[in-house]
């Protein structure tokens, strides 16, 4: 998660005609969620990003908002709003995505322990993936009062995080 929110190294750009209040999701799988808007129009109207509750959303004050659709928010992991809400117009977004930090398990019926949101798409793994093994490592090691507590290991491979990180 760290490392796609320091690096924005995972991208969607999508386009999407909202027929709804609330269906747009624009995360391109189930475990990803977005970390920041990059860029948000509607029918080529740029949206501002904005936090949920300093929107006033009809949710909140009971009455639906009409006028210039002005705003995109995320309400749950992926998904997002427009406000004021237009049907028919077309929702065009580039989002840098992160992993989901919650878990969804028992979606294998052989292998319960599966955690459906633990995944990431394959470019990452192959671009990215020994960097973010390195931060895993660090976390991992600089844990006090575990047998595998190991500073001197956890700066090792902080530093190979830290290298990649950097830029070129």
């Amino acid at each position: 998660i760290e490392y796609c929110e320091r690096t924005r190294c995972w991208r969607a750009v999508v386009s999407q005609v909202l027929t709804a209040q609330g269906q747009a999701i624009i995360a391109p799988m189930p475990s990803a969620t977005i970390h920041v808007f990059e860029d948000a129009t509607l029918d080529g109207q740029p949206l501002l990003p904005m936090q949920f509750t300093d929107i006033d959303p009809d949710e909140l004050t009971g009455q639906v908002a009409t006028g210039t659709p002005q705003y995109i928010t995320q309400i749950e992991p992926g998904k997002v709003q427009v406000y004021p809400f237009l049907a028919g117009a077309t929702l065009r977004a580039s989002v840098f995505l992160k992993p989901r930090s919650d878990a969804l398990y028992n979606t294998i019926p052989t292998d319960p322990i599966f955690d459906a949101y633990a995944v990431i798409p394959d470019f990452l793994a192959q671009q990215d993936g020994e960097a973010i093994a390195n931060g895993a490592i660090y976390r991992l090691k600089i844990m006090p009062e575990q047998r595998f507590y190991d500073p001197a290991g956890a700066a090792v491979a902080r530093q190979a995080l830290t290298v990649r990180l950097s830029p070129a």
